[in-house]
């Protein structure tokens, strides 16, 4: 909150400036915990990410092509996606 109003005085914003910063940086907060919260209540056995994804192995595996998936715009398109493969390996779109 100090950070905010510290903020807002060097910036010189007006009253609803200052408050809309406050509300965003509230919501985006509030998003934070949620997502947080859902993790946690997952039970996940560990966290990954893609930036700790093995792109060396399996050596078929398009990079390009997941990293797009991970924009998830085929949501938006009402699309689907399956990957396919063996049990324990990184399925190979």
């Amino acid at each position: 909150m100090k950070e905010t109003v510290k903020h807002a005085a060097r910036k010189e914003l007006d009253h609803l400036a200052f408050l809309n910063n406050l509300i965003e940086g509230e919501t985006c907060s509030h998003k934070e915990r949620s997502i947080e919260r859902r993790i946690k209540n997952a039970k996940l056995p560990c966290i990954k990410t893609l930036e700790q994804f093995n792109w060396n192995y399996p050596k078929k595996i398009n990079r390009m092509q997941v990293e797009n998936l991970f924009r998830l715009n085929f949501i938006e398109k009402k699309e689907n996606i399956i990957f396919l493969g063996p049990v324990g390996c990184a399925k190979v779109i």
